[in-house]
């Protein structure tokens, strides 16, 4: 949904107002009547002359006289004296002239009179978008798939007193239901418990479908609190109302009348045979939601006044911040808190249908924070993160950053060929064997459903019409779960354990250790370079770091990170079987991206800098397989610092290196700046890495590449 300014409304009945052709006019106050006469209508001008007048608000706006039968005159520019009325039409004069801009003179003087039509909700139109057929929504107040093609409208027009709660709304229909959410922020919200629900938080939904007034009955003031439209007739008109945040039992739908969470509905008796309409509501982390789905498949609602394309409808949401005995409200416009006197003071709503409709829509992975997909024509470990496509005996993975568009293809024997076309690209581009491809500077971001179609082997007939879903990482969200990559250890290659950086290190990605991971301290202190390397019995860790005092004296036996120290924290399974509250993790999963759980281990390596009689400490492997771990570790002092160095056995983890090929393991790298057996500060791979000693939650992602 996004928001416009309202330029038209199309499809509004009004009251027509009758044509008057005759030889009387009002008094002219418009001296000017030499404007351009057109002689283009083929007719024969007769000897007798005529006088055309147009009139707006009961003046007279232009006049011209003279005219002869059969010529065409302009139809003048007006304006109204309110901002709030928009030009329908001229009595007398038929759409086509009016959208010419000119009327032809007959044989009589004419008079043509503005009819002006007052504008029925607010100055501005909201979008609602159509829900996708295949794309179901649950009223239980969470999130579904679908909402995320409708953009969130910000509620936070504090209309009355005072506050801070704010909202989101996403609203969609389709030919049946209006479906609305609303992710209401509000911590400090009151939730309902029982009596009056205007004691506690409240959200007001005001619904009118018709979005006019031309059934309005003299003296009918229900509902609304003024004269406004009455029965019999096709009424629509609603007001939902629900008390704020009450956890209903799971898939539990809340509707009906006068029940405890204060449901109202519709407003006439004829739209109460309309079928049902559910609603619900539930806390979140942030305050709670609201979510209704909306019967308005009322028989007597006629055909051309329900759910349709185009449509425009009234809308309006209050949401009552509940503060002591002051109920302050917030709202989608201002105006919306007088919406119960008036359904004039509604928004307006554009019904717009769903562009993906009749297409496919495939999934496309957010980059991770940390990770750039790199132009090499390989698989990037980050296409994990992706779902996989299958395109006839095909597949493709998809990622998207704000940078661009990233497919890697994996062709099936019997494809020759795909032949990618889309707005995104110049022209089609065809893909002949597996690899990738890269769009650049596509500016995407989630609100855009970019559309791709897939041509397979070149048949014209065998065409994939789809539109790409843009989807956030929610890897990245706190604890940052970020992903980089360790590179495999070549034939000729070979690593020493001694603190110095070997040749076979300079192919590793380099790893920025940085991340001042003890908020409280403003200083660093120090701050490294990682780099990862791999074979099938161990897994190498060289980091080289820069501190301008190195501590290599002191000695913490239980506490390595209170001195100038390395550690690294290591898990390469998904489960820990025997593993109970041993420094903290319990049993269960590690929050982690790899499918198996045969191959466990969980360790944490220690090296104090550049101290050769007491380099390690606070070693240990967390499960049953401790003896098979082997390890070496090395520390150097440098001009700038020290390096830490490690050599670790992958224990139970895969013996062949196909096994290990693109997995995924977790670890932290943590460099401890310690003085006079106090840390200093702690800098990592994230911002909270230094609580890996109490949830393997904070570890990052390493995956295993041969590049």
């Amino acid at each position: 949904m996004k928001k416009s300014i309202l330029i038209s409304i199309l499809g509004t009945i009004v009251l027509g107002l009758s044509v008057c052709s005759c030889n009387t006019t009002p008094t002219n106050n418009n001296d000017n009547k030499d404007d351009p006469i057109i002689d283009d209508s083929g007719w024969e001008p007769g000897d007798e002359t005529y006088t055309i007048t147009f009139v707006s608000e009961g003046n007279i706006v232009k006049t011209y006289e003279n005219v002869s039968f059969g010529t065409y005159v302009e139809i003048p520019e007006v304006t109204h004296s309110s901002e709030r009325y928009y030009l329908d039409s001229w009595s007398g004069i038929d759409e086509e002239d009016f959208k010419l801009g000119k009327v032809m003179a007959y044989e009589s003087d004419a008079t043509y009179f503005a009819k002006w039509v007052e504008r029925f909700g607010t100055e501005n139109v909201y979008e609602s978008m159509q829900r996708k057929f295949d794309n179901e929504i649950v009223v239980d107040g969470l999130k579904d798939e679908a909402y995320e093609q409708a953009t969130a409208i910000p509620i936070s027009n504090v209309s009355y007193g005072q506050s801070d709660t704010s909202a989101n709304a996403y609203i969609m229909w389709d030919e049946s239901y209006l479906y609305f959410l609303l992710e209401v922020n509000d911590s400090t919200y009151t939730p309902y418990t029982s009596g009056n629900i205007s004691d506690f938080d409240v959200v007001s939904i005001y619904f009118d479908l018709l979005h006019d007034d031309y059934l309005a009955v003299e003296n009918y003031s229900t509902g609304w609190g003024q004269p406004y439209r009455g029965e019999p007739g096709p009424m629509c008109e609603a007001m939902f109302k629900i008390a704020a945040g009450v956890n209903y039992p799971q898939g539990e739908s809340r509707y009906g009348n006068g029940s405890e969470f204060g449901f109202n509905g519709w407003l006439s008796n004829a739209a109460k045979e309309s079928g049902v309409t559910v609603g619900t509501t539930c806390t979140t982390e942030t305050g709670y939601n609201v979510e209704y789905r909306i019967d308005c498949t009322n028989t007597k609602i006629p055909t051309n006044l329900r759910l349709h394309k185009e449509q425009e409808i009234g809308i309006g949401i209050n949401i009552y911040d509940r503060d002591g005995n002051t109920t302050n409200i917030i709202s989608l416009e201002e105006v919306n808190k007088d919406m119960d006197i008036s359904p004039k003071k509604l928004s307006n709503f554009k019904l717009i249908p769903n562009p993906l409709q009749d297409k496919t829509i495939y999934p496309a992975m957010h980059v991770r924070e940390s990770y750039k997909v790199t132009t090499k024509d390989k698989y990037d470990s980050q296409f994990n993160d992706a779902s996989e496509i299958v395109i006839g005996d095909s597949t493709i993975k998809i990622l998207w950053d704000e940078s661009g568009l990233y497919f890697y293809f994996s062709l099936g024997a019997e494809t020759t060929s795909i032949e990618l076309r889309s707005d995104l690209l110049e022209t089609p581009k065809t893909i002949t064997k597996t690899g990738k491809l890269i769009i650049e500077n596509t500016n995407l971001d989630t609100s855009i459903l970019p559309n791709f179609d897939f041509v397979i082997n070149g048949d014209e007939e065998n065409i994939i019409e789809s539109a790409l879903r843009l989807l956030e990482n929610t890897n990245n969200v706190s604890p940052s779960r970020k992903l980089f990559e360790a590179d495999y250890l070549d034939e000729g290659e070979a690593i020493t354990i001694d603190g110095v950086k070997d040749e076979a290190y300079d192919s590793a990605p380099e790893i920025d250790v940085s991340c001042n991971s003890l908020k409280e301290r403003n200083d660093l202190g120090a701050i490294g370079k990682a780099y990862i390397k791999w074979d099938e019995k161990y897994i190498y860790i060289f980091v080289d770091v820069t501190d301008s005092a190195v501590d290599s004296t002191t000695v913490n036996y239980e506490s390595p990170e209170k001195n100038d120290s390395v550690e690294i924290w290591i898990s390469t399974c998904q489960t820990m079987p025997t593993l109970s509250t041993q420094w903290g993790w319990p049993v269960g999963g590690i929050n982690s991206l790899r499918p198996r759980e045969d191959y466990c281990g969980e360790g944490k390596f220690a090296r104090r800098a550049g101290n050769p009689n007491n380099p390690t400490a606070g070693y240990h492997w967390m499960w049953d397989n401790i003896g098979n771990v082997k390890r070496e570790t090395a520390s150097t002092l440098t001009d700038t610092g020290y390096t830490t160095e490690f050599k670790i056995g992958w224990g139970t983890f895969a013996t062949d290196v196909e096994d290990k090929l693109n997995e995924i393991i977790d670890l932290a790298i943590n460099i401890n700046d310690g003085e006079n057996n106090v840390r200093k500060g702690v800098v990592c791979l994230n911002a909270y890495s230094h609580n890996v000693y109490y949830a393997p939650g904070y570890l990052d992602h390493v995956m295993l590449v041969n590049k």
